[in-house]
Formats: structure tokens, C-alpha cells, sequence
């Protein structure tokens, strides 16, 4: 279900569906338990024989499911609210003011669970079920706007070649972009005002212009969202169950 010609556009979309396959992946990996085993197996018997449209299927399914889910565990969850507006430790020192690219759009961190959803009402995508993942220092997160309008948002965590260093010895080298998407999870073209703003601001970054803090505590051993609720399982577990109920549709 692949275009032939290399130079084909669509392939950009293509490589964009098999990375947010890993997600599918990932979740299974935080889920225990038979419904964990049964979702792996069907899974993989799946991409063994589907085409690329049928992944792309699943995979634009998982994201509407994933809202799904989120909102039923917040709904179940009186902690929610509470957090919403708890920030995780920046990326960057000076986080007030956001940061203008010389073509005039904005890079604005992104740093409480509140965020993330209005990033996701406004974009159509899934950053609203990164909280978790920022709380544990995985990662930070930012968006590209243009007259307060989101365009785009941002992923950036650390290489494997930070595994094992002390503090001191993190630099802006250590950082990785791990994906830059749009509206609903596409990504920006190369040379797009959009991802011209990003390169921009990745630049400034990994040059030391601006200034960066690279401690990113993890903040979910002290919150009772995660310590007492075990949040991260749940919404684990409800995936592994969402993916053996649609891949036994026929």
C-alpha cells in the first residue's frame, strides 16, 4: 500500500504512522497481566499481514481511542483538576517571555498538564498524554504558534548518550528533537515557515545561546496521581484491552 517513486511526498505521512506505532508498542510494555500478552500477540499478527493503510487505520484509531481513555480516567480521578495547572521543571531558564523566530512565529514551552490540552484541542493530537512522561523528566515539550494560535508542537528528550551521566556533564549535545507534528500528527514540510521557526529555535538550543536547565526530577514520586492511583497502569491496561477488542473486529 506504498507509493513506488522514493520521491513520493506521501512518505513523510507513512514514516510519521510507523513511528506513533511504537506507541501501541510502549503501552502494552507498561500493561501486565493476560490482556498485555493477548494485545502483543494479536498485535503482531496484525502488522504481519495488514497493509500500510490498514496500520494507518489502527494507528488514527489509537488516537481517537487514547482521548477516550484519557477522559475516562480523569472522570474517575478527583486529582486531576488539582494537577492541571502543576508544572514539571523547564527546559528553559527563562520561560515568561516567548521566544520569536525571525519569521515572526512564536516557541512557547509548554509546561503543565493544562497545556498540553489546549495544545491538543487546538491541534488534534495526542501531546495532551504526555503529562505523565514530562512529570517522570522524559522529556519537555513546546509548541510553534502564530498569533497565539498553535501550529505545530514539539517533543525533545534526551539521547541515549545522556544514559548514565551525571548532571554536570549533561550539555545541549545531549538533546534529541524526537518528533515535531501538527495538525492532527502530521508533520511540518522541510522548509515550512513552521519548521523553519523550530529549526531556528533547535539551533539556539544546541548552541548554548539560550539558557537551559537539563535537571528534570522525576515529580511523579511525589504526586498522588501517580503514587496512590497508579495512573500510568490503568491507562496502560485500558489500551492493551482497546487493542485485543478492535484487532478481534473482523
Amino acid at each position: 500500500g506504498c507509493p513506488t517513486d522514493w520521491s513520493d511526498p506521501s512518505w513523510s505521512q507513512i514514516a510519521d504512522d510507523f513511528r506513533d506505532l511504537n506507541e501501541l508498542f510502549n503501552n502494552i510494555d507498561q500493561s501486565y497481566g493476560p490482556d498485555a500478552g493477548e494485545a502483543l500477540q494479536k498485535l503482531k499478527s496484525f502488522i504481519a499481514t495488514a497493509s500500510y493503510h490498514q496500520i494507518a487505520s489502527l494507528v488514527d484509531s489509537f488516537h481517537l481511542a487514547m482521548i477516550d481513555i484519557r477522559e475516562a480516567l480523569d472522570a474517575a480521578d478527583p486529582q486531576t483538576k488539582t494537577d492541571s495547572l502543576t508544572p514539571w521543571r523547564t527546559l528553559l531558564n527563562s520561560n515568561d517571555t516567548p521566544l520569536v523566530s525571525p519569521n515572526g512565529l512564536l516557541i512557547v514551552e509548554l509546561k503543565c498538564p493544562a497545556d498540553l490540552y489546549a495544545e491538543h484541542q487546538a491541534l488534534g493530537h495526542c501531546i495532551d498524554g504526555y503529562d505523565y512522561s514530562a512529570y517522570r523528566g522524559n522529556c519537555r515539550l513546546f509548541s510553534v504558534r502564530e498569533n497565539g494560535q498553535s501550529l505545530a508542537s514539539a517533543e525533545i528528550q534526551m539521547n541515549e548518550s545522556a544514559w548514565g551521566e551525571t548532571l554536570e556533564k549533561l550539555t545541549p549535545k545531549h538533546l534529541v528533537t524526537t518528533q515535531l507534528r501538527g495538525l492532527r500528527n502530521r508533520t511540518p514540510k522541510s522548509g515550512s515557515r513552521v519548521d523553519r521557526a523550530y529549526q531556528w529555535f533547535w539551533a539556539k538550543i544546541k548552541s548554548g545561546e539560550l539558557d537551559i536547565n537539563l535537571e528534570w526530577p522525576d515529580q511523579t514520586l511525589s504526586m498522588s496521581r501517580y503514587t496512590n492511583r497508579n495512573r500510568k497502569q490503568l491507562h496502560a491496561q485500558a489500551c492493551a484491552e482497546w487493542i485485543n477488542l478492535r484487532l478481534s473486529r473482523k
